[in-house]
């Protein structure tokens, strides 16, 4: 199978188009539309690379993640708009929402072994998604705090000056 094909075409499109309809559906502002759609269209691709080149749920979905944080927090301060809206509709490609239907209709039909086999990729891509917020996060938020220390000094020094 080849890594760029129509399936993966329909995909993208797919992924911008869900992601939009989620921001609709959020109310945001029309003039975020078009970046949200890029997010997820982006964050489904580098889903979609790193599952191809070998990477398993929880790295693909924590890749992925840490693509759509990133971008949330740029997006936001670009725009002066909160990143949550971002970043929640960046990741709606990648939420496991079919994994967890599985996941359910195998433990009602009492087949353990496929339960079991859609649980953990239900949980790895949760768990991928958690860890790349987090670690987002806590970057943009050390970097915000020596931002401000440094905002804070320069300001206490020019009063300091006059």
């Amino acid at each position: 199978m080849t890594f760029f094909n129509l399936q993966l075409l329909v995909r993208l499109i797919t992924s911008a188009l869900g992601s939009c309809a989620f921001a609709l559906i959020f109310k945001t502002h029309k003039r975020h539309l078009l970046l949200l759609s890029f997010s997820g269209l982006v964050t489904y691709f580098v889903y979609y690379t790193v599952s191809y080149f070998g990477g398993g749920f929880f790295v693909a979905s924590f890749a992925a993640t840490c693509f759509a944080a990133t971008f949330g927090e740029l997006c936001a301060r670009l725009c002066r708009a909160p990143a949550v809206i971002y970043l929640l509709t960046g990741l709606i490609p990648i939420v496991p929402g079919g994994e967890a239907y599985y996941t359910m209709r195998y433990l009602l039909e009492r087949n353990m072994p496929l339960a079991n086999e859609k649980l953990l990729a239900t949980g790895g891509v949760a768990l991928g998604i958690a860890g790349g917020i987090v670690l987002v996060s806590l970057v943009f938020g050390v970097i915000g705090d020596r931002l401000a220390q440094r905002q804070r000094a320069r300001v206490e020094g020019e009063r300091g000056k006059h």
